[in-house]
């Protein structure tokens, strides 16, 4: 009932209390941008544009001039973040579009865009969807993940890496799949090799 719905979409995400919440976002009839940032406060949530009619146009959260990562999972497991543009990380070494430490966190049908950095992926496993991943600025990470043998996984099924200035890093024994991808206009090497000898790519 969109009558009754929460007035910011963090006020949303924070009444979610239990796994299988779903927070659904007005996107309008021609696409709503909300300013701001969003922080998880519970596992197994869902956050995504909504499909609705007259609600399903494209929903943007924009973190310009925030100063901190747009969107963080923080120990927060198995959530779904789809349908969704993410933009605006500012200049600053822990400033992403999407930062996480969740062990599983699915992706899908997001545009992440005019950042400083896209994403920081730390002891996590995460599934990328059909996502758009462009016009990045930071010359050495795309892509930061960190973590320990074993823990730490990226998969993009059917993404796209468009126009970006700096690679995927990645260290310490993570794995990194890409599933019929398409990588065009990065101004650097996609793939950065750092600290380790066994890092798993395919």
């Amino acid at each position: 009932n969109w009558t009754v719905a929460a007035t910011s979409i963090q006020t949303a995400v924070s009444a979610a209390t239990s796994s299988g919440d779903i927070i659904e976002i007005d996107g309008g009839l021609n696409g709503i941008t909300y300013n701001g940032t969003i922080t998880t406060v519970v596992s197994g949530v869902t956050i995504k544009g909504s499909s609705e009619a007259t609600h399903n146009g494209r929903v943007t959260i924009d973190g310009s001039g925030e100063g901190t990562s747009v969107f963080t999972v923080n120990s927060h497991d198995n959530c779904v973040i789809s349908n969704l543009t993410i933009k605006g990380a500012d200049l600053g070494n822990y400033n992403l579009l999407i930062w996480t430490v969740a062990n599983s966190l699915n992706i899908s049908d997001v545009v992440l865009e005019n950042g400083y950095r896209a994403l920081r992926i730390g002891y996590a496993n995460v599934t990328f969807e059909r996502c758009l991943i462009e016009n990045h600025s930071d010359s050495n990470h795309m892509i930061r993940m960190f973590g320990t043998t074993g823990i730490g996984r990226a998969t993009f099924n059917n993404c796209i890496f468009k126009d970006n200035t700096g690679p995927i890093y990645y260290y310490d024994g993570e794995e990194v799949h890409f599933n019929n991808c398409l990588f065009v206009g990065n101004d650097v090497t996609v793939m950065n090799f750092i600290y380790s000898t066994s890092m798993p790519v395919y």
